[in-house]
């Protein structure tokens, strides 16, 4: 090993090395994606959809029905499929 490899000024700090790297294989994997004969957009649109989906299922799944009160049936009255129908919440009676 020579003086100049060991001069400060010639060595790169890791983190910058690391970016080099990480840019390259940014660069690389964009000429492959371009390079591929797959719609990517098609596949990307279909994935958001996919996800948008699920979010909204969920969210549905965690709202209590607004409409109803909990326990009680679109009469109004307890509900005795429910468990937590009744005044008590323990049924109807």
């Amino acid at each position: 090993m020579n003086q100049d490899e060991r001069d400060p000024a010639r060595v790169h700090h890791p983190l910058c090395v690391l970016r080099q790297i990480e840019q390259a294989h940014e660069d690389q994997e964009t000429a492959q994606l371009r390079a591929s004969e797959l719609p990517w957009g098609e596949v990307l649109a279909a994935y958001i959809d996919a996800l948008t989906e699920l979010i909204t299922l969920h969210a549905e799944a965690e709202q209590p029905d607004a409409e109803q009160p909990l326990g009680q049936s679109e009469t109004g009255r307890p509900d005795p499929e429910r468990p937590d129908a009744g005044p008590a919440g323990g049924g109807l009676g």
